[in-house]
Order: C-alpha cells, then structure tokens, then sequence
C-alpha cells in the first residue's frame, strides 16, 4: 500500500541559510523547527544534513557568512505552497530553496566538477551563455611578460620629457624671487 501512495510523491530538497552570527548551539533548534514544519506538512523519509559555515555571495541582513543545511524529504507537490509560507515564518532563517532533486542528475553533476576541476564550472557554454576564461596564475603571467605598443602621443610626450632642459633649484628660486618681488623676500 506505500507503494501505492508513493506513487504521487516526488522528492524534493531544501537548501536554507542561518546567520553566521549563531552558534552551534543556536542552530540545532532552527533546524529541527524545520524538520518539524516540513513533517507537519505532509513531508515523509526526511534527510537532514550541515554542509558547514561558508561566506555568504553578498551580505543579507548586514551578515557575511552563513550556515548551509540541505534536507531531502518526499511530499506532494500540492502541499509544497503551504510548506514555503510556514518557512517564511521562521525569522532566524537567511534565505530557502525548495526544488525538485533528482538523484541521478546530482551525481553526475558532482562528477562532473570533480573531473573537470574547481574553476570549469564557471564556464557557461553547455547552457548557450558567455564563456568565461579564467584568469591565468601568477607563474603563467610571469613567464610570459606583455608588451606594450606605444601609441604616437606617448612617444611624443616621451621625446618632449627627454628633451626638456634640467633646471637647477637655485634657478626656480631666483624667478620664484622674481615674481613675487625682493621686498617679499625680505620681509619674511
């Protein structure tokens, strides 16, 4: 018979954010108010999991890091709405995302990461957006030196610096004295 029942429950994961500000301590009963609200609202096989305390992508609510908790849980889609409200209402909590999971998707995104290394997932070209190159290392720049074409004003303002003739200090005293007049030098 629960395989019966299960047959109009999907399986859904939930990735909400408290304040890096809390404690440990602080945490475990946010997140079994969550657990709490989630069974009461129809949801069944619930999976709870910290992923740590990591800095947030900007700050909300003047706070720049947060703890990450994800739950898999299996619900009818109808009682999802209801669901979202009720964790609105928890104050502590940053900021929710409730979406489908799909198991085979997710671990073929993983391996994908692990493959490809930490910076390939900046690349957008599966999804037909811009690409991203990323900015070579140190040794690669190093190695490497630029050169820098010269644009004809440059090289004028150059030859002109070059040309200029050097003026002694003793020189610029005498036209400064010049200008403003020897009584004023004299009254000081």
């Amino acid at each position: 018979m629960w395989a019966q029942d299960n047959i109009f429950m999907n399986t859904y994961e939930l990735l909400f954010i408290l304040p890096g500000t809390m404690t440990e301590e602080e945490q475990k009963p946010v997140a079994d108010r969550v657990q709490e609200t989630l069974e009461q609202n129809g949801a069944s096989n619930i999976e709870a999991k910290s992923m740590g305390k990591s800095r947030l992508a900007y700050p909300m609510k003047h706070i720049r890091y947060g703890y990450y908790h994800v739950v898999h849980f299996q619900a009818e889609g109808a009682s999802l709405p209801k669901m979202q409200e009720k964790l609105r209402l928890i104050p502590e909590i940053l900021r929710s995302m409730l979406q489908v999971f799909d198991a085979e998707r997710a671990s073929k995104e993983v391996e994908q990461y692990f493959e490809k290394g930490p910076v390939a997932h900046i690349s957008r070209e599966k999804e037909g957006g811009r690409s991203r190159k990323p900015s070579p290392t140190r040794k690669e720049t190093s190695e490497k030196p630029v050169k820098e074409e010269a644009s004809e004003e440059n090289k004028k303002e150059e030859t002109e610096e070059a040309a200029a003739p050097n003026i002694d200090l003793k020189e610029i005293d005498k036209k400064l004295d010049e200008i403003t007049g020897d009584d004023a030098a004299n009254n000081v």
